[in-house]
């Protein structure tokens, strides 16, 4: 070949190359764009308890023509040490994804942070594509009452911008604290005795405060009245109103001091009825939401006689009853096994109303203070009772409550069969059949006991009930018909058993002497009263009385109780013709 056309061949070639690589490049008009990410922290600064969740939004976008593997890192820090990996997410070719992270603080020593994350891809190698920091605050919770110390001694800081957007008034990081905002339909306010009765059971409680104190504080902000409505539906007609009515007026102007009350109180309504039923109330098992309603029928007057409202312990009952839901209480402490008489406590329905009578007087509010023995139905040994170390009284029945219930002190033995001995040997009895709603047939059973106050859920925002989210199944609630039923039983159980002695013989005009008695299971103040059947009456345990004539006379005792409670009991008086010396 000639040099002329091997230089023009060489020439070609080279252009042929060069078109060639041109065309494999990516055209500038035509350039596909870099894939991309982004994450957000919830707030600038957040301040959380150990062992809490940290949210992390991540929205990552694949442009590639292959799959790409994404990473969130967190940078090292103070709280969680080195750096380390805390999300990865594979996306396909032109996808994207949101796959946002939960970042727990259980490790995290107290103290505070700048938290930062960087996210790369496969595509990419270490290119950061986009980062998020924010300053985490872990907070010890001293009390253990689910208020962080921080929030309790400088506020809640809801949005995470420095300043205290709700002041938790009377907060005490040593002493426990439960904080409840509390509304009222017209005609339906906390009557002051029963908020009293709350407070105090609260105040009492045997729990021991890092400050030395016992007890919690609870705090109730009876903020607003709401227009009567005479049924509400649960819980979308709930809802409505707590949406429209939790947080004072000047609160529902500021979205970030309702957003930290929303931390940290419980929200209580006081309502007419609640779907067209009788039922006391409903309430959230760990949430934070309480519906009491008591205007049916059924439930007490106000004192004026015009309006169903509850009396004072139907309100304080019911009020303690559904808080101890939303404090992760069931009716039979860790299970809904209703009417137990191992299980002394307001979320029982054998006390939820008629309180806890205690033997030598008086009535208490309280949930149980201590785990019973466990009680085997078809094995009960009446000696052993349920083994209470105070003075509460408890009730049961063998019958289904057909023939009333029975009442012991709960520190000794316990008549399970109603034969008014004590038997040596096991007896079965279907003990917590009280013949009322939610306490029927149910034999057989192993009943346990359980201590409601060492148990106690005081964090509510770790479950899914809290603030706006959904509501679980809540348990039915004691009607209003059951409630009756249960006060006439609570009378009957509770009233003295009185003894007129007898039959008594005298003659002619002898004085008789009358040996009565009484046992009472919750009083020893006790007063008789005598009707000696021939028009006359008096006083005393063993009165005298003297008959004017001769024949067969019924007298009569009354013994009642310093709680107004009574009971009586009759005998026969013979009078003979002639003077002779009165027996008995």
């Amino acid at each position: 070949m000639k040099r002329v056309d091997r230089s023009r061949a060489v020439r070609l070639a080279m252009v042929f190359s060069l078109a060639l690589a041109c065309a494999q490049l990516p055209q500038t008009a035509a350039a596909v764009a870099a894939p991309a990410a982004t994450c957000a922290f919830p707030a600038r600064h957040l301040t959380l308890d150990r062992g809490a969740v940290l949210a992390l939004e991540v929205s990552v976008a694949n442009t590639g023509a292959a799959d790409a593997t994404f990473t969130a890192a967190m940078r090292a820090n103070d709280l969680f040490g080195a750096a380390h990996t805390v999300l990865t997410r594979t996306v396909g070719a032109g996808q994207g994804a949101e796959p946002n992270a939960h970042l727990a603080t259980t490790a995290a020593p107290f103290g505070t942070a700048e938290v930062t994350v960087d996210i790369t891809s496969s595509a990419t190698g270490a290119t950061v594509l986009g980062s998020c920091t924010t300053r985490l605050t872990i907070s010890p919770d001293t009390d253990g009452d689910g208020l962080l110390d921080a929030w309790e001694t400088q506020g809640i800081d809801s949005d995470g911008d420095g300043v205290a957007d709700l002041v938790l008034t009377g907060a005490d990081p040593r002493r426990r604290d439960i904080y409840l905002e509390l509304d009222h339909m017209t005609a339906h306010a906390l009557r002051p005795e029963a908020r009293q009765d709350v407070v105090a059971a609260f105040a009492n409680a045997p729990l021991a405060n890092p400050d030395g104190s016992n007890g919690i504080t609870l705090h109730v902000d009876e903020d607003e009245e709401i227009a009567h409505q005479d049924d509400l539906t649960t819980w979308a007609g709930f809802d409505a109103v707590k949406s429209a009515s939790f947080g004072t007026a000047a609160q529902r102007q500021n979205p970030k001091a309702l957003a930290a009350k929303r931390l940290a109180y419980h929200y209580a309504l006081f309502a007419h009825q609640h779907d067209s039923s009788t039922s006391s109330g409903r309430a959230e098992i760990h949430g934070d939401d309480i519906l009491v309603t008591l205007g049916a029928d059924t439930w007490g007057l106000n004192d004026e006689g015009t309006h169903h409202v509850g009396s004072t312990r139907q309100q304080a009952g019911t009020l303690m009853h559904e808080l101890g839901h939303n404090l992760g209480l069931l009716h039979g402490g860790d299970s809904d096994v209703n009417c137990k008489p191992n299980y002394i406590s307001v979320m029982s329905y054998a006390f939820q109303t008629g309180y806890v009578p205690q033997a030598g007087g008086g009535r208490k509010l309280d949930y149980s203070t201590q785990a019973l023995r466990p009680l085997e139905e078809p094995r009960l040994l009446e000696r052993d009772g349920v083994g209470d170390a105070g003075r509460n009284i408890t009730y049961w029945s063998s019958d289904g409550g057909a023939g009333g219930w029975s009442s012991g002190q709960a520190n000794a033995g316990l008549d399970w069969d109603e034969d008014g001995a004590q038997d040596p040997d096991p007896v079965s009895v279907d003990v917590n059949d009280l013949g009322i709603s939610g306490c029927g047939p149910s034999e057989g059973q192993t009943l346990t006991g359980y201590d409601d106050w060492q148990r106690l859920d005081l964090n509510f925002r770790d479950d899914a009930d809290s603030g706006r989210g959904p509501h679980a199944p809540a348990p039915s609630e004691l009607t209003g018909e059951s409630a009756s039923r249960i006060e006439e039983q609570i009378a009957a159980a509770l009233a003295p058993r009185a003894e007129a002695g007898g039959p008594y013989v005298t003659q002619g005009r002898t004085a008789v002497t009358f040996q009565g008695s009484a046992r009472d299971p919750d009083s020893s103040e006790l007063t008789f009263a005598w009707d000696f059947g021939d028009g006359t009456v008096g006083t005393g345990a063993t009165p005298s009385h003297t008959y004017g004539g001769e024949g067969t006379f019924t007298v009569t005792v009354t013994v009642t109780d310093s709680s107004g409670l009574s009971g009586k009991d009759s005998a026969t008086v013979t009078v003979g013709g002639a003077a002779g010396t009165g027996s008995s």
